[in-house]
């Protein structure tokens, strides 16, 4: 789904048009765009494997918002 997302541009890294291939760091600002919802958040750690441990967060929602018709 991230990929589809990334190449239909719904997604943006540090404000920028993000690639399904970017890199993401810790302290990196993710948006997503999916239908009126719009999600942003920051990246509070990157798991080293696969599976991330139980109970570490991973990211840090900062804002959740509902785009009014005619927003793009």
């Amino acid at each position: 789904m991230a990929k589809e997302l990334t190449d239909a541009g719904r997604v943006s890294l540090n404000g920028r048009p993000a690639k399904a291939s970017a890199e993401v760091g810790v302290g990196d600002r993710i948006k997503v765009r999916l239908g009126r919802s719009e999600l942003e958040a920051v990246v509070l750690a990157v798991p080293q494997s696969a599976r991330p441990p139980r109970g570490a967060p991973l990211v840090e929602v900062l804002e959740r918002r509902s785009r009014e018709d005619g927003e793009s």
